[in-house]
């Protein structure tokens, strides 16, 4: 939909009132973002829903299961492509929960010591963000329901502190800055304990950031794997059909 501007002074000061109430930007545009802060409020129900915040794709789901798809995301509706994988595109080799099953227990890079953030989500629906090395590290860890890690954003943006940098590591030097270049990306993110799967078009790891702190005003954020093949989606809006037959070995499904 098109967004909708405010005719008056009064209208401006209500519309960015309703924003502020739902931690919504208060721009004076009622546009998606205001709407689905509503819609969670009001009718849940309506959940998972593709839709396209300030020219990107998301889906907003009230949970998620993150899974290895061992294929494309074609089969799975409200589905994002997820974290690192090693080999490409076949196996996860970020930290990986699904339904307390461990699929992948190790951080990409705790092979050099860098712990990964991870955000964790418990029986309870609770969720907390940290960094780990080992999934063995989580709190609680009987109660975890899913777990997907990445590069930390909002708080936890450091990429130096989890080795996206140029490190060297038993003699070997290894640059992982790359995953900060300009490319697409994906975003798992949460809200008001909604989950957010984001679609960052030709971003920057520093753009990323920014978006998701100063525009979506998530809670806590992790980024994903990204390029130009890797990153993909398949959301319920043509808009939001992207490399939808591209091999996966990471995914996560809005629920």
């Amino acid at each position: 939909m098109k967004d909708i501007k405010y005719q008056t002074k009064e209208e401006e000061r209500m519309l960015k009132g309703i924003q502020k109430a739902y931690n919504a930007l208060p721009n004076g545009w009622v546009g998606n973002q205001t709407l689905s802060e509503i819609a969670k409020d009001k009718c849940p129900e309506v959940f998972p829903l593709t839709l396209l915040i300030y020219g990107m794709p998301v889906i907003i789901a009230r949970d998620i299961i993150p899974f290895n798809p061992g294929g494309s995301l074609a089969g799975f509706a409200n589905t994002i492509s997820g974290s690192f994988t090693h080999p490409r595109a076949k196996r996860p080799c970020s930290i990986l929960i699904n339904n307390g099953i461990d699929v992948c227990n190790i951080g990409s890079k705790a092979f050099a010591g860098f712990k990964e953030t991870v955000i964790v989500r418990y029986k309870d629906n609770t969720a907390k963000i940290m960094r780990v090395l080992w999934t063995s590290e989580i709190p609680d860890r009987r109660d975890v329901k899913w777990a997907v890690g990445g590069m930390g954003l909002l708080d936890n943006f450091n990429p130096a502190t989890e080795g996206y940098c140029r490190f060297t590591h038993n003699g070997t030097v290894y640059n992982h800055s790359d995953v900060l270049r300009k490319t697409h990306h994906t975003v798992l993110g949460v809200k008001d304990n909604f989950c957010y799967l984001i679609f960052c078009k030709n971003m920057s790891g520093e753009q990323v950031n920014a978006f998701c702190r100063d525009k979506m005003y998530l809670d806590m954020a992790v980024m994903l794997d990204g390029g130009t093949d890797i990153p993909a989606m398949n959301g319920a809006e043509g808009f939001a059909r992207i490399n939808v037959h591209r091999q996966q070995g990471y995914a996560i499904q809005g629920v």
